[in-house]
């Protein structure tokens, strides 16, 4: 491809495909499931619990925001992965 592309765009195109390349691998990163359970076991409490503001800080240290964060929380319960046992309180279900 670069073959076929004047030398004047060449260093702006692979500058181009690795952005490119870098954004997927940061979405691929934080979609990785082992990740996000990773995150919910950190966050888990002695007696099991998991509260929603452990949560938050276990996945804005691995660089999740807030809607990220509630999504994840969304489907984890919706996929049977956690539980819920109170308001902002759940139990994780190993698999």
């Amino acid at each position: 491809m670069l073959a076929n592309t004047p030398r004047e765009l060449r260093s702006e195109m692979v500058n181009r495909i690795n952005s490119s390349h870098k954004n997927q691998n940061n979405q691929l990163e934080k979609s990785d499931g082992g990740k996000v359970l990773g995150i919910l076991r950190k966050a888990m409490k002695n007696d099991g619990s998991i509260e929603r503001m452990d949560v938050d800080e276990q996945a804005i240290k691995e660089g999740f925001d807030e809607p990220e964060i509630s999504t994840i929380l969304s489907k984890a319960e919706a996929e049977g992965i956690l539980v819920r046992a109170g308001k902002d309180v759940w139990k994780l279900i190993e698999p």
